[in-house]
């Protein structure tokens, strides 16, 4: 036996004087005698399911300087946290919706709408037209009065470069409701823009009424 070590030292193998056990063994034995000792006693077994599909954070993540986030995949992505859909302690919404009336002219119907006497906030719409013809339109129109009983809700332009815009109809004085509509010629094809601060959201249009609070029809919220 003695022959045979002393043979192995020869050819440069080490000779260890006692058998390695798991307790003895250092990070200097694997290579990582420079890396400091990092305790994971209570750091759970993660998947990468959990890791990479709806993470939970806990603490402040923070983004490094200049990181780029992928616009085409947040396109249609929907915030749920009212601290980031809000500005300060108002909500603001955006919307958005493409009215196509194809071969004929038609009337397309835009939201359901009550505001208070009292009321808060603001309504602007932007409405953008174009196609079959000429001219690319584009005009930006404001939300004014109320829709209690007694008054005429209406909506006051503030730029117009030509094209339709927004109109209440079918006063409910009992809900104290209206709907706004858009009249579109043939082909005529309008783009449209809702910026609504401080209104109330409502799933449903059979909830508006006797408030600050609107519906749009299948529109895509986009904040």
């Amino acid at each position: 036996m003695a022959s045979k070590a002393r043979d192995l030292s020869r050819r440069g193998h080490r000779v260890m004087s006692s058998a390695m056990t798991e307790d003895s063994i250092t990070k200097a034995h694997v290579g990582l005698g420079n890396v400091a000792n990092v305790d994971l006693s209570n750091v759970t077994n993660e998947s990468k399911a959990t890791m990479f599909t709806s993470p939970t954070f806990t603490g402040t993540p923070v983004l490094p300087s200049g990181t780029t986030l992928d616009g085409a995949a947040m396109q249609y992505a929907s915030c749920t946290t009212s601290a980031i859909q809000q500005s300060g302690s108002i909500d603001c919404k955006r919307w958005t919706k493409t009215f196509n009336p194809g071969a004929s002219s038609s009337t397309m119907d835009v939201m359901k709408l009550a505001r208070w006497w009292w009321g808060t906030g603001c309504l602007m719409i932007h409405s953008y037209e174009w196609y079959y013809g000429p001219d690319t339109n584009y005009r930006l129109d404001k939300f004014v009065g109320t829709t209690r009983p007694g008054y005429s809700p209406s909506f006051s332009n503030i730029f117009n470069s030509g094209g339709n815009g927004p109109y209440c109809a079918n006063h409910n004085t009992s809900a104290e409701n209206v709907d706004v509509k858009l009249d579109l010629s043939a082909y005529r094809r309008t783009f449209m823009i809702l910026e609504v601060w401080g209104m109330s959201y409502m799933a449903n249009s059979g909830d508006v009424g006797a408030g600050n609070e609107y519906h749009p029809y299948g529109f895509l919220q986009i904040n």
